[in-house]
């Protein structure tokens, strides 16, 4: 069977070690999450190679999941993921991770 190609959208400061236990547990497939060197690399780039990444990232992905923990509504990179996601089409949909210890 085909899989959908995802892009997983999460506060990437509070989450990433709820995604990584999401992950291991084998629930999801996909690209791994971004490395903290890399983003902070990224980071040091500005807005725009920030929006770059993203958009090159979500390019060809059929939906986006949103793994929703305590902050992420406030979260402008996540923000924007879900804009964009709105904007193409492509399917969105929320998966409440904020209770994983």
């Amino acid at each position: 069977m085909a899989r959908i190609p995802v892009f997983y959208s999460f506060h990437y400061g509070s989450d990433v070690f709820r995604v990584q236990q999401i992950r291991n547990m084998g629930i999801t497939d996909g690209e791994e999450p971004v490395s903290p060197n890399e983003w902070e690399k990224l980071r040091q780039r500005g807005a725009r190679a920030i929006e770059a990444w993203i958009d090159e990232n979500m390019r060809y992905k059929r939906c986006v999941v949103v793994l929703i923990g305590e902050h992420t509504a406030a979260r402008p990179w996540v923000q924007y993921e879900i804009r964009r996601a709105w904007n193409l089409g492509t399917g969105l949909v929320g998966i409440y991770i904020h209770d994983l210890k």
